[in-house]
C-alpha cells in the first residue's frame, strides 16, 4: 500500500532498518540499478550498502501510484 511504501523511505531516511524488518515480507522484491534482487535479507544488504555509501542519503516522494 501507500502507506507502506512512505514508512519504508522514512525509515530509510532515519536509517531505521528495524522498522523495515517489521514492515518488509520475506519475498520482498527491490527493483534498483537495473537490477533485482529478491528476498528481505539480500534486499536489507543493498539498503545498508546504500547508506554507508551515501550516508547524507534522503529520499523524497514526489509521486506514488497504486
Amino acid at each position: 500500500s501507500k502507506n507502506v511504501i512512505r514508512k519504508m523511505f522514512d525509515a530509510i531516511n532515519k536509517q531505521n532498518l528495524a522498522i523495515l524488518d517489521e514492515l518488509m515480507a520475506n519475498d520482498f522484491i527491490l527493483h534498483m540499478h537495473s537490477q533485482q534482487a529478491e528476498g528481505w535479507e539480500v534486499n536489507r544488504k543493498v539498503i545498508e550498502d546504500e547508506i554507508k555509501a551515501f550516508p547524507d542519503l534522503h529520499v523524497t516522494i514526489e509521486d506514488i501510484i497504486a
